[in-house]
């Protein structure tokens, strides 16, 4: 079966997205978000223009790369006991001068440490994927500089490096605001807006979010699970969410907070084209 291309999966990938964007309620709830006489419309279409492209380009290499580091001691410790590196270790003794017993006791301490490094593989959670897909992202072969990092507790993680949030209101003990505005006077950083992108990672085929709030904008979704002894993704996946595509539970009764959750529904796949 043909694999679809990247072009393919674009334009697959761009229509989802859009169809959503397009839908009047979106346009209506983004009226609606302050600060007064804003319309985030514009902002949103455009940033998803921009960031769709790249997402859809960069997929494959963000699968993988979300999960190497926590994959390189298997990898290393298959390289050690293969037979070509067996050949060249029983090479190496032969012509390295001093004692074979200090090329053997390296090659041993060597496997022991990637066996050693390979047990915590099983305790590998979701924070620790989203942090390495975080990462790849804002490195060079990822997004590079067209997002910058939001920081980790403030939604959306990445934010488009060229768009301007000196418009919106700082946020206020007094009087709190619940929708866009800046925090830290000091060193502003937008919180809450439509136009940036947040990362979700789930332990699972299929995303399922809690969140404080219902935050609207696109979410970057990596599945993974422990396949043997290694970590592997499912899938990566993309989708708009709006407010509305929350559900609204009490939680447990020692929590006052209701939590926002939404699921897997809303999602495309960035690899596939498919849902």
């Amino acid at each position: 079966m043909r694999l679809p291309s990247r072009a393919d999966v674009l334009n697959v990938v761009h229509n989802h997205v859009f169809s959503v964007l397009d839908e009047r309620d979106t346009i209506r709830e983004l009226e609606r978000y302050g600060p007064d006489g804003f319309d985030w419309n514009e902002r949103v279409r455009r940033a998803a223009s921009i960031l769709l492209p790249v997402l859809v380009d960069i997929s494959p290499a963000l699968a993988e790369e979300s999960v190497s580091p926590f994959n390189a001691a298997a990898e290393l410790l298959s390289h050690l006991e293969n037979d070509v590196a067996r050949e060249a270790f029983a090479a190496m003794k032969q012509r390295v001068s001093g004692s074979p017993d200090t090329i053997e006791q390296w090659i041993k301490r060597a496997q022991g440490l990637a066996r050693l490094a390979g047990q915590a593989v099983p305790n590998v959670e979701s924070q620790q994927v989203s942090a390495e897909a975080r990462r790849f992202l804002l490195s060079d072969r990822g997004l590079g500089n067209l997002v910058t990092d939001n920081g980790n507790s403030i939604y959306p993680d990445l934010l488009l490096s060229d768009f301007d949030y000196s418009f919106l209101p700082f946020q206020s003990r007094s009087d709190p605001i619940h929708g866009p505005c800046l925090r830290n006077p000091d060193a502003p950083r937008p919180s809450n807006v439509p136009d940036g992108c947040e990362i979700k990672t789930n332990k699972s085929k299929r995303l399922r979010v809690d969140a404080h709030g219902a935050h609207p904008g696109l979410h970057l979704g990596i599945t993974w699970g422990l396949e043997g002894s290694l970590v592997g993704v499912h899938d990566v996946w993309i989708a708009y969410i709006r407010e509305s595509d929350y559900s609204i539970s009490d939680g447990r009764v020692d929590v006052t907070t209701k939590k926002r959750s939404f699921g897997h529904t809303p999602f495309i796949s960035l690899l596939r084209g498919a849902d």
